[in-house]
């Protein structure tokens, strides 16, 4: 323990020491293929701002998100079969997950001034710590160096009253130097589709008997972001301040069970987020770079359902009951890279991490406060270059300690006492990138491979929202890799890739009797090809096409049956044509289609894979007119074409709650810019 503790306060040291749902989209021109694409994978912001997060990476290939729930639903997405709760996520290179360490909600950062968004499988380079699971995103944030005053103005509205209002002023001169960028989001939907009222009684005779066709009325969803970024270019240095605020309600309507008396008496989550950032950036021969980031973040989950019968509504105090956590971290990092000759480098980043959270329970009759984790950790991250005429090879590892500490942990509810304690541990990874060149010059081969081991998370090990602690939880393993393929042409570029990623204790929560609790299952492996195309056709016509086939499998030794983990389709396959412009005008329909897949409904770990169904196809058409500095589009959103997954049953023909989608809707926006 002694050990492990000093190795915490060495690297913090170190750290320290040295210098110091579908909405409309626009297509920008996809005839480029990012640098290092075998490493990461570039979205344009111009589609993330106007899309949304979730639904521009989405399309790339390798990636799948849920598509069940309406405008406001937590948005979650996998990158080759590891969940987003493994992932990394950034924003300008800065971590962004919340103090407990679960699943970040990329909703929340729909309204921030994007710049671009980049996408990490498998390898992530030291400069954002290099120890994830599976990948990271990082969001990058308008840079407005050398750029002029542009204001931006986004408007839409579709089905379901949704509506979103988005304003940018980048870049607004302070002086010679110094440059102001401001920008605000509002964004909501009263998500008032139709939906099949079963009245709770699924089965029997007359079952159907008092089914009725009503219209959601307690799904409204609001969001509001607003963010101010500071940038000074000075001759030693640039200095990037951030301050951002984001605010989100979701009102939750009861589960399909409950009696239709009592569905307008809802529930709803309330989050606060808000974030602090200053980055410098070193004018020297080490590129080096000093990041520095603060969260503070609140979410409270409010139950006010109106059912005596129904557990835990049955226990609500005078009604109504709340769950909350607060969430802080601190963040402070260096990075600095040594160039050693024409043939070497050497890239270090330092990172030390404080994170708390803080529960509170007053539903189930026992009021709960201050119980409290604390997390302190130091890192060091390192990527080791080798370049030649022919080859680029990067070999990279990272090594994290820490120290949890537990306080006032009394029994309750559903959590057993915990005595005040601290904990420590460290977690570890290994990299491999090489880059061959030995092809002609349009074509490039690379291969990667991934070691990384990760302690459970605070939420994970202490539980959240009425999830029973597990502190004897094992470190989860991930071992991914990849090969493949580059060809860049003039008017053809394609980029192939065969992956594996193979998993062990992985971290989920198992629900027994209404109680969760965090357990290591079983061993999995997802093996899978992708490609990626771009075809400039024509003139004036575009197709960018992206394809993941892959079997993700639960490598469980209790049954003999297929096994593949939630949410996850085999074959996923996305195309998009630009045709156009026409005197300003430009066809844009789009085609995605997902295989089926087993909803993960009751947290099982096993899920079993059905062969009779098929999968789905969702058809999209957009109509774009642009003329000058206006961009108007009109739209016709998740047209189902053919198939039979569950998935295709809509709000109207399916039960269950957790598997509705509002069916097909309509969006026009307008974005202008000067």
């Amino acid at each position: 323990m002694k050990s492990v503790f000093l190795t915490i306060l060495l690297l913090v040291f170190v750290c320290f020491a040295q210098e110091f749902n579908d909405t409309m989209f626009v297509v920008d021109n996809f005839d480029t293929i990012s640098q290092n694409q075998n490493i990461v994978t570039e979205v344009s912001g111009e589609k993330a701002n106007s899309r949304g997060i979730l639904n521009a990476i989405a399309f790339e290939s390798g990636i799948q998100k849920d598509r069940s729930g309406t405008v406001g639903n937590f948005e979650n997405f996998s990158i080759r079969g590891l969940a987003s709760s493994r992932l990394g996520i950034f924003v300008d290179g800065n971590s962004v997950a919340n103090a407990g360490g679960g699943a970040v909600d990329l909703s929340r950062f729909d309204g921030l001034n994007i710049s671009k968004i980049k996408i990490y499988k498998g390898f992530v380079p030291a400069e954002l710590g290099g120890n994830v699971l599976g990948g990271a995103v990082n969001i990058i944030t308008q840079n407005p160096e050398n750029a002029e005053f542009s204001p931006s103005v986004f408007l839409l509205y579709g089905s379901f009253n949704e509506f979103r209002a988005n304003t940018n002023l980048n870049n607004i001169p302070l002086g010679n130097k110094i440059k102001l960028s401001l920008s605000g989001n509002w964004h909501s939907a009263e998500n008032n589709y139709k939906y099949m009222d079963y009245n709770g009684t699924f089965y029997g005779k007359n079952a159907t008997a008092d089914d009725t066709i009503r219209r959601m009325d307690n799904n409204e969803f609001r969001s509001a972001a607003a963010t101010a970024s500071v940038k000074t270019f000075q001759k030693n240095f640039d200095l990037d301040g951030n301050f951002s605020f984001l605010y989100s309600k979701y009102e939750i309507p009861s589960p399909a069970g409950v009696r239709y008396e009592f569905r307008n008496q809802t529930a709803y989550d309330e989050s606060k987020d808000y974030i602090l950032m200053l980055n410098q950036k070193i004018h020297n021969r080490f590129e080096s770079k000093i990041n520095l980031s603060a969260i503070f973040s609140q979410d409270a989950f409010h139950w006010t359902y109106k059912d005596n019968f129904r557990f835990p509504y049955s226990l609500l105090k005078d009604e109504t009951g709340e769950i909350s956590s607060k969430n802080t971290a601190f963040d402070g990092g260096y990075f600095h890279k040594f160039e050693m000759g024409n043939y070497f480098a050497l890239s270090l980043y330092n990172l030390a991490r404080f994170e708390r959270i803080n529960y509170m329970n007053d539903v189930t009759g026992y009021d709960l406060s201050d119980r409290e984790v604390q997390r302190l950790s130091g890192s060091l991250s390192a990527d080791f270059s080798l370049f030649t005429d022919f080859t680029e090879v990067i070999l990279g590892g990272t090594i994290r300690a820490y120290a949890d500490r537990i306080n006032d942990w009394d029994e309750g509810f559903v959590y057993k006492k915990i005595p005040d304690d601290t904990i420590f541990d460290v977690d570890k990874s290994v990299r491999l990138s090489i880059n061959n060149y030995l092809l002609t010059k349009p074509m490039q081969v690379f291969a990667d491979a991934v070691f990384a081991e990760r302690i459970p998370s605070l939420r994970q090990r202490y539980g959240y929202y009425g999830i029973i602690p597990n502190t004897n939880l094992l470190p989860e393993k991930v071992f991914s890799s990849q090969i493949g393929i580059i060809a860049d042409f003039d008017k053809f570029k394609t980029n192939s890739a065969v992956f594996c990623n193979y998993s062990q204790d992985l971290i989920r929560v198992v629900y027994r009797n209404n109680v969760g609790q965090a357990v290591n299952i079983a061993k999995s492996v997802n093996f899978g090809f992708e490609n990626y195309i771009f075809w400039k056709v024509f003139e004036k016509i575009e197709l960018r096409n992206n394809f993941t086939f892959q079997e993700p499998r639960n490598l469980s030794e209790k049954s003999n049956k297929k096994l593949y983990l939630p949410n996850e389709s085999r074959l996923k396959n996305n195309t998009e044509i630009k045709i156009g412009d026409f005197e300003g005008v430009s066809f844009l329909p789009s085609l995605s289609f997902q295989s089926a897949y087993f909803h993960d409904l009751y947290n099982s770990h096993r899920v079993p894979y059905d062969e009779n169904k098929a999968g789905l196809a969702f058809f999209n058409f957009v109509l774009q007119y642009e003329i000058k500095t206006l961009l108007f589009q009109a739209g016709v959103y998740d047209i189902s074409s053919a198939g039979n997954s569950p998935e295709r049953l809509t709000a109207i023909e399916n039960p269950y709650f957790v598997l509705r989608y509002p069916g097909m809707s309509f969006k026009g926006s307008v974005k202008w810019e000067l």
